[in-house]
């Protein structure tokens, strides 16, 4: 019986995820046309704003506000691009590997792939700051912004898994503290993905 079991569950996620990789895949758009020059992403939840500068070579130029004591992302690495942050206003607390640096406006701090991070204000000032960003990052961003504000709930499990199972390495980015390791994660995107397109998740 469990052998069963098992088999359908194993054919059910290799027919799923073909279908949902190969016959209907998730359509990527135009970064350049998606993210003209003023669009604004916000996260009450982790105080921030991004207004877009430009975009080229699927990467975006932004300005970064964080709130004061904006409490920002949970620590996290990216596997497929670099982050940099240029200070313009005031001062930015960067956790990087566990430690933290404050860069002064002027400073700069580019954070290298792999590399665990986490921008926050630690001041009672707002921290303006340039960031540059892969573009199909910010995109998964803005939808998930979106769906954290509206309720705190969709970003823990099980629902944060639903949402960004169907953006697959769109979604590059892979919590260092308070989540599964990378492996785990992008193992759990893989089988939920076609569940997730079925119950109506995916950007």
């Amino acid at each position: 019986m469990l052998v069963w079991i098992f088999g359908i569950l194993f054919a059910y996620i290799l027919l799923g995820a073909f279908m949902h990789l190969v016959i209907f895949p998730i359509r990527t758009p135009d970064y350049v046309q998606h993210f003209h020059s003023g669009k604004t992403l916000t996260s009450k939840m982790e105080g921030l704003h991004i207004t877009v500068l430009s975009v080229a070579n699927d990467e975006l130029k932004t300005r970064l506000v964080l709130e004061p004591h904006a409490k920002g992302p949970i620590a996290h690495h990216h596997e497929n691009f670099d982050e940099s942050f240029t200070v313009l206003k005031g001062s930015l607390s960067l956790e990087v590997e566990g430690q933290i640096m404050v860069l002064e406006a002027g400073e700069s701090f580019v954070v290298k792939r792999g590399t665990s991070h986490r921008p926050f204000n630690a001041t009672d000032q707002s921290v303006e700051v340039e960031c540059k960003m892969a573009a199909a990052f910010a995109y998964c961003l803005e939808h998930l912004y979106g769906l954290w504000d509206a309720d705190s709930s969709n970003a823990t499990p099980p629902k944060i898994l639903l949402h960004i199972a169907p953006m697959g390495s769109r979604f590059d980015s892979y919590p260092t503290t308070d989540g599964p390791p990378a492996g785990v994660l992008k193992v759990i995107k893989f089988v939920l993905g076609p569940t997730a397109r079925i119950l109506g998740y995916g950007v």
